[in-house]
């Protein structure tokens, strides 16, 4: 229409076409092509819009459920890591359990070993004593006495050991 117009004003000023020869069957369907034109134009600008919103909200509501299943992974992610560090903590205390467990069996056997090995002393004295045994015999005897008693120690040290592993496993 602002062609129209302006083509009217053109003309009129100019002489060139007085006003009533655009009724002319031609400029008065340029003037309803113009206005359709405008008209669904508009129309169509309108349509698109909605769509466009229609399309932005749905796009919207997919970064909602993308969202929310990231989220939901995450959490996942989170209680499969929980259980895991169950599971290294019951790992930690079973395995400090045994080695208390293991320590203490090492403690009675090297407590037998060594009232064993006090009692072949007191018989190698003994023997020696009364002229059946040797110096070498009694020195053995002596030495397997100490080993034995290094070995109570070191076994009440792994037993020690093993106690405060237990303790740390169960976080006291």
């Amino acid at each position: 229409m602002p062609f129209v117009q302006f083509f009217r004003r053109f003309n009129r000023g100019f002489g060139v076409m007085p006003d009533d020869q655009f009724a002319h069957p031609g400029f008065r369907r340029l003037e309803e092509l113009l206005r359709l034109y405008r008209q669904q134009s508009d129309e169509f600008i309108a349509r698109l819009g909605q769509a466009l919103q229609g399309r932005l909200e749905l796009a919207r509501r997919r970064f909602t459920v993308a969202q929310t299943h990231e989220a939901e992974a995450n959490l996942a992610g989170a209680v499969a890591q929980l259980d895991a560090v169950r599971q290294q903590v019951r790992l930690e205390v079973d395995q400090a359990r045994l080695a208390v467990r293991a320590a203490k069996a090492a403690s009675r056997a090297a407590k037998v070993a060594l009232t064993s090995a006090r009692d072949r002393l007191q018989q190698a004295e003994a023997r020696y004593q009364n002229g059946a045994g040797s110096v070498i015999e009694l020195g053995d005897a002596q030495i397997a006495e100490a080993q034995a008693g290094a070995q109570v120690v070191q076994s009440d040290l792994g037993l020690a050991t093993a106690r405060a592993q237990l303790l740390k496993a169960l976080g006291r």
